[in-house]
């Protein structure tokens, strides 16, 4: 059974957030615009960890993230260009989340995709976005913590 999560992404003082949220959604919502900052809710229906592409969102495991990068997969992080400067995966192309709609060209849909980010809710939102647009096998490893376990 799929169960719906809300994601909000926050822009404040320059500074990128994301946090999954529940019930309290419009709180976090205020305190993002007492802050002066910028927030946003994105809807995912998540799916049980697994080892097929994503259809309708979900995860896929980290050893399976890890055996899929071996056969060609292209390793996509949507973390901020600062985060990926401090530490990313080998291999990994950067494209931040806030960027991906318009580089959508730079990732290829002949080849499967594992996309990851710190927590998971960017990379649930890259992943949405990325199925929008028609990317056939799409993997959402979450956080980049989780690859190879």
């Amino acid at each position: 059974m799929h169960e719906a999560l809300l994601i909000a992404f926050f822009l404040i003082g320059g500074v990128f957030y994301d946090i999954c949220v529940g019930r309290g959604w419009r709180r976090s919502l205020l305190i993002a615009a007492l802050l002066g900052g910028f927030a946003y809710l994105s809807r995912l229906d998540t799916a049980p960890n697994s080892d097929t592409p994503l259809v309708n969102g979900g995860r896929v495991h980290g050893a399976r993230a890890a055996a899929l990068v071996e056969e060609g997969a292209l390793l996509l992080d949507v973390r901020t260009p600062a985060e990926f400067a401090a530490g990313h995966l080998d291999g990994a192309l950067n494209i931040p989340v806030q960027a991906l709609k318009a580089r959508l060209a730079e990732v290829p849909k002949d080849r499967a995709v594992v996309v990851y980010c710190k927590s998971g809710a960017r990379s649930a939102h890259a992943a949405r976005l990325l199925l929008d647009a028609g990317h056939p096998r799409l993997y959402d490893l979450g956080p980049m913590s989780a690859y190879g376990d």
